[in-house]
């Protein structure tokens, strides 16, 4: 499937696009599907973007790829980005982030109707670029879903991430927590930047046992935070 995709009647829609060396001649350059409501988008980021008309849409998943060598300084992702703008649910996976934080070159739209963001996967360098942009360009964004976090401190850190404190997110979602001391240091600067929060529920990795799962509440009931209706829930 390649070039445009137009019709005033599909709802949902799926797109996968796996080769890089034609990326520039034959993928998709140009979406004019006002009706779709759940959108599936894995593909290279490509030079530009025709038109993307995505009015009506609900929810979207982008899987996005960066081209190596000059691909990277030619990719721009601004038009597709500005033609999810409407989206109510929003999942990013890693390489996503990474594109889009280095290839929205016409800066993010804002995400009026963004209510839940969903990052997927291990965490790398442009979250930390990216993370706050969300969540300052959507004003109404109530739920935040980060992935393996510890993969992600390594070499950086969420600590001084800037977070606007107009943000009005009522539920974070930590999953595949290990439960190290960086670990810990990133959901304390959450805690204490997020004035809203009502729910923090961590999702503990699969190989941490039930002894372990008591010590990680522990620790984490002892974290102060900004919200006073805060609940703390170790899954």
């Amino acid at each position: 499937m390649t070039g445009v995709i137009s019709s005033k009647t599909i709802k949902r829609l799926s797109i996968s696009y796996n080769y890089a060396d034609y990326v520039e001649f034959c993928s998709i350059y140009a979406l004019d599907t006002p009706n779709v409501v759940d959108l599936y988008y894995s593909c290279y980021a490509r030079p530009w973007y025709s038109h993307c008309n995505l009015d009506s849409l609900a929810k979207a998943t982008l899987d996005l790829h960066m081209l190596e060598g000059e691909g990277v300084i030619d990719a721009d992702v601004t038009e597709l980005i500005n033609g999810i703008h409407n989206v109510k649910t929003l999942h990013l996976t890693s390489s996503s982030v990474e594109v889009i934080s280095v290839c929205c070159k016409g800066g993010l739209p804002v995400f009026e109707n963004l209510v839940d963001l969903v990052f997927l996967g291990n965490i790398g360098q442009g979250w930390k670029v990216l993370l706050p942009l969300l969540l300052e360009n959507s004003p109404n964004l109530k739920t935040l879903v980060l992935s393996a976090l510890d993969h992600w401190t390594y070499r950086y850190c969420f600590v001084g991430i800037r977070i606007t404190p107009k943000n009005q997110v009522k539920m974070l979602s930590i999953m595949q927590y290990e439960g190290s001391a960086k670990e810990l240091k990133q959901i304390s600067h959450f805690l204490l930047k997020m004035e809203c929060l009502e729910v923090l529920k961590v999702y503990a990795a699969a190989a941490i046992n039930d002894s372990k799962k008591i010590q990680l509440t522990e620790d984490l009931l002892k974290l102060p935070r900004a919200s006073s209706k805060l609940k703390i829930q170790v899954m």
